[in-house]
């Protein structure tokens, strides 16, 4: 016989399952339409629920770096974000039922956060608030808001657990694999129509897919190919993340080593000087963290740069894009690579230039990131039509000024740059301490996180920079480290107080011979 309990869950369970049926069914008369991809992506995430519990964890540092969109919600927001507060609302739902608290987001990285998000909300607040287009309202730029508001969220989320031992590079590679995925926009144009699921969740490189097919310029020709840049370089920072630079070199294992080589290689495709700069300054600082400069294998360096030298007089014979980002090199390249590479550090000098009067007019209370919907459709139409004034127009009224420090000062004012400078040195302070204390067993992985923040701090207060779209990238690198290593390590410290009496006792007594009875002197 079935109990009373048995039937009541089977009501229930036919209950729910009969609706989302014919909810599915219906949908799928039309299966290529959005609305119907929504609805079918909803009942999924519905039936996952469960995994969702359990991984949320995992998900969100997978999502970090994942170009992918949550297509069915209003305004496509990134994966990542979407993670960051379903983490989050899951894991204060956990804390409200269980007491024990697993881990608690550290002071020394927390505070500067809270302070920022604080300086962001009033600072909307005070300029008209925190508009989303998307939604049918009419101030828009609140999409840059969400981008910093869910960074913070999505930090106090990685750091409230910690990661398990056994899965510390199952989480790593997840963080830093999870980036090559922009490579799938790239395949989606030779799809055709058969690629508009793959159009809705991973987008199409935009700028790499219209030099394709315009040439409007001299320059034009010269496609600068971001998703092979980005997700090349994903997966020669996970190799450095899970090997080192020492273990490259000298491990009997080659294969790694060319596929490294391919990687940084493959990545110059793309056509930034950015993505040359960070890689070539996170490997020093490796060198520079492992003692490595003070050792014989310095000479390794050496000998690419000597390689590199006798290859110089064949640069032009190599691809134009691979030009372009070798260009700042003291290199004899195409003229119109190099062209286009000046052309583009011309145009953000200019662009500083004119945003450098405006410091003092925000300097107290910032510009914010809203924009007025009727504003961006004047600019649209004016830019369509050939009539707008200058180049710099539509970047300055949507705050992509190139510049970090521009990025922070302008929109939040002093009040943004003081939380900032506080957040990269509590940071910096966190990942050092990690880096110098860790456990024996995280070294390589701690070497790692410490170096690529310090050449992303320096790439981003002097070569290329944005406050809204790159904090995620430093306090994901920080929850890793914090997740990692269950907080902030210390420098553990003999405590005299703690010894016992008979243990202080033993201590004396091995410098009693040394000691010298006066009284026995006289």
């Amino acid at each position: 016989m079935i109990d009373s309990s048995s039937r009541i869950r089977a009501i229930i369970i036919f209950a729910l399952v009969i609706p989302l049926a014919l909810i599915l069914g219906y949908s799928l008369a039309t299966p290529l339409d959005f609305s119907t991809l929504g609805i079918v992506g909803s009942i999924l995430a519905l039936l996952c629920l469960p995994l969702i519990l359990r991984w949320h964890h995992f998900l969100l540092f997978l999502s970090w770096n994942l170009g992918a969109l949550v297509f069915f919600l209003p305004g496509r927001p990134e994966f990542w974000i979407f993670m960051s507060l379903l983490s989050l609302t899951i894991t204060l739902g956990q804390r409200a039922i269980s007491t024990s608290l697993e881990m608690v987001p550290p002071p020394m990285v927390l505070w500067p956060l809270l302070f920022l998000l604080a300086v962001v909300v009033a600072t909307a607040k005070l300029t008209g608030g925190i508009g989303l287009g998307s939604l049918g309202g009419g101030l828009a730029g609140g999409r840059h808001y969400l981008l910093i508001i869910c960074a913070i969220l999505g930090f106090v989320a990685m750091t409230t657990h910690q990661i398990p031992k056994s899965k510390v590079y199952v989480y790593s590679g997840a963080y830093l694999l999870g980036g090559m995925t922009t490579l799938i926009g790239l395949m989606v144009p030779l799809l055709g129509s058969s690629g508009a699921v793959l159009f809705a969740i991973f987008p199409v490189d935009m700028a790499t897919y219209e030099s394709q097919i315009q040439s409007n310029s001299l320059t034009d020709h010269i496609g600068r190919y971001y998703a092979v840049s980005a997700g090349l370089n994903c997966m020669f920072y996970y190799l450095l993340a899970r090997y080192g630079v020492r273990n490259l070199l000298t491990g009997r294992n080659w294969l790694r080593l060319l596929v490294a080589t391919a990687c940084f290689g493959g990545g110059l495709m793309g056509g930034f000087r950015t993505f040359l700069i960070g890689a070539i300054l996170t490997v020093f600082f490796i060198f520079w963290l492992d003692g490595m400069l003070r050792s014989r294998y310095v000479i390794i360096p050496i000998l690419a740069l000597t390689c590199c030298l006798l290859a110089l007089p064949f640069a032009r014979n190599l691809p134009i894009s691979i030009q372009r980002s070798i260009s700042f090199l003291p290199v004899d390249v195409d003229p119109m690579a190099r062209m286009a590479a000046e052309s583009t550090t011309t145009w953000r000098i200019e662009l500083w230039k004119l945003l450098l009067p405006d410091i003092p007019k925000y300097f107290w209370l910032g510009k914010g990131l809203g924009i007025k919907v009727s504003e961006m459709d004047q600019g649209v139409d004016l830019a369509m039509g050939g009539e707008t004034r200058d180049p710099y127009s539509s970047f300055i009224l949507t705050g992509d000024y190139h510049n970090g420090p521009l990025s922070v000062i302008i929109p939040f004012g002093i009040w943004g740059m003081i939380g900032w400078i506080w957040f990269i040195a509590g940071a910096g302070r966190a990942l050092y301490l990690n880096y110098r204390y860790g456990d024996i067993e995280l070294r390589i992985i701690n070497t790692y996180i410490f170096a690529t923040f310090c050449s992303s701090t320096v790439v981003f207060f002097t070569i290329f920079g944005g406050f809204y779209g790159g904090l995620a990238g430093f306090t994901g690198l920080v929850g890793l480290s914090i997740s990692l290593n269950g907080g902030i390590k210390r420098a553990a410290k003999t405590n005299e107080s703690a010894l016992t009496k008979n243990e202080r006792v033993r201590k004396f007594a091995r410098f009693q011979p040394l000691l010298v009875d006066h009284s026995k002197l006289q």
